[in-house]
């Protein structure tokens, strides 16, 4: 037997997985998290906490950004589609235990 919750998630789930699994959309959901990886690399850098540390020239300055702008992305993206991996593996099984309960009856 299924719960209401269970129903619900498997019906949330069929509306809205599609959309979830858009790239855009998974960038923009991850885009918080991914900014709690970059933006202290950034603050620590500006910081200037660190005497010793020499300017940059501009193409250090300009690979230091592409490099967390990726971070920022790979973070985004990965932790959205890990959870929407879970997601889908929890309405399958939901649906499978469907299946099993209707075949039952």
């Amino acid at each position: 037997m299924l719960t209401t919750e269970d129903e619900k998630f498997i019906l949330y789930w069929e509306a809205n997985r599609d959309k979830q699994k858009k790239l855009r959309n998974q960038w923009l959901i991850g885009l918080p998290t991914g900014l709690l990886f970059g933006l202290p690399v950034l603050l620590n850098l500006f910081s200037k906490w660190n005497g010793q540390v020499q300017f940059m020239t501009i193409g250090q300055l300009n690979m230091l950004l592409i490099a967390v702008f990726s971070i920022v992305t790979f973070m985004a993206i990965f932790t959205v589609k890990h959870k929407w991996d879970l997601n889908e593996l929890h309405y399958q099984e939901l649906l499978h235990k469907k299946k099993i309960t209707k075949d039952l009856q």
